[in-house]
């Protein structure tokens, strides 16, 4: 499964430090996408805190993806779905699953089915 996780320096609080993270995580994962000529369906986040809480999240589309922004939303939605912007956060990850061969991604976009 295509990841990327990060252990922070410092433990962040604030939600617009922890999007700017998220997105330059999603760039990483998408560029291994197009690099290994798949496409995902489901995205995830892996938010830890201080306390070595961890807290999963995903979501899954009909339709495979490789855009990086398209993960880094998805990823920033589902962030806001945790705790994370009442409590600091420790360690970020953005992974996805579900992978098809990019082929598949060019004919499910242009499919009249």
């Amino acid at each position: 499964m295509p990841g990327h996780d990060h252990v922070l320096l410092q433990d962040l609080s604030r939600i617009e430090a922890m999007d700017e993270q998220l997105d330059a995580m999603a760039r990483e994962v998408a560029g291994g996408l197009v690099r290994g000529d798949i496409a995902a369906c489901t995205v995830a986040l892996k938010v830890r805190y201080p306390d070595f809480t961890t807290v999963t999240r995903s979501r899954t589309f009909p339709v495979p993806t490789t855009n990086a922004r398209r993960i880094g939303s998805t990823a920033k939605d589902l962030l806001r779905r945790t705790e994370a912007a009442r409590r600091k956060v420790r360690l970020l990850g953005v992974s996805v699953s579900t992978l098809v061969p990019a082929a598949m991604r060019q004919l499910e976009l242009f499919d009249d089915a």
